[in-house]
This record gives structure tokens, sequence and C-alpha cells, in this order.
């Protein structure tokens, strides 16, 4: 009778080890699967976020681009008006150059044309004016 009664407490206490081991699988299952669920969940979140940041990105870039554009259409513009600017500065330079030309070319050591008539004129009595200030009749 002690024997049987041991056996069966034996049998029972194997049985409770057995159901605790099982009972730990089964826990260590349960969270192994509330993981995948959460990942699950996780990977189809990041997929949402994913998606809404491509969305955003693309809209992003829409809107460089458009602005690229506009500043692109102002650059030419403004480039086109630098243009004129630059040759209406250019044809002003040249006329100065053609004005100016002429007094960067004096030398001091040659009389110029005008110089050169007036001295001439000086030195010739019939080419002076006569007292009055006044132009002589041509003889």
């Amino acid at each position: 009778e002690t024997r049987d009664v041991r056996m069966q407490e034996y049998a029972r206490l194997q049985a409770v080890r057995e159901n605790q081991a099982l009972n730990e699988k089964l826990s260590a299952t349960i969270a192994g699967l509330q993981k995948q669920v959460t990942s699950c969940a996780s990977l189809d979140q990041f997929r949402v976020l994913g998606e809404q940041m491509r969305e955003r990105q693309a809209h992003e870039r829409d809107r460089v681009e458009e602005r690229l554009a506009a500043h692109t259409d102002d650059a030419e513009q403004l480039k086109v008006k630098l243009d004129k600017q630059v040759r209406a500065i250019e044809r002003g330079v040249a006329h100065m150059a053609a004005q100016i030309g002429p007094l960067i070319a004096y030398d001091p050591a040659k009389p110029s044309p005008v110089t050169a008539a007036a001295a001439a004129a000086r030195k010739s009595p019939s080419a002076s004016p006569p007292p009055n200030g006044l132009e002589a009749p041509p003889p």
C-alpha cells in the first residue's frame, strides 16, 4: 500500500514536472509568437511609414523641381538683361575710346595740326587778324 502510494505520488510529481516543462515551453512559444505578431505589426507600420516617406519625398522633389524651374526662368531672364547691359556698356566704352583715343595718342613733342596752324598764322604777318578783331577781307 505505501509502495502504491509512493508510486502514485512519484507519478503525480512526474506529471507536475512534465506539466511545468510543457507550460514553460508553451510560455516561450507564446512569447515568440507575440514577438512575431509585434514584429509583423511593426513591419506593417514600417511599410506604411516607408510609403508615407516616399510620398513626402516625391512631393518635396516635385516642389524643389518647380522652384528650380522658376529660378532657372528667373536666371535666364536675368542673364538676358545682364547681356543687354554688358553690350550697352561695351558700346559706351567703345564710344569713349573713340573720343579719348586722340587725346591718348597726343605726343607733346609733336605739335598738333591745330597748334601748328596757329603758330604758322602768328608768324605770318598776312595771316594776322586785323586790330579790330574781325577777319580781314580776302586779298
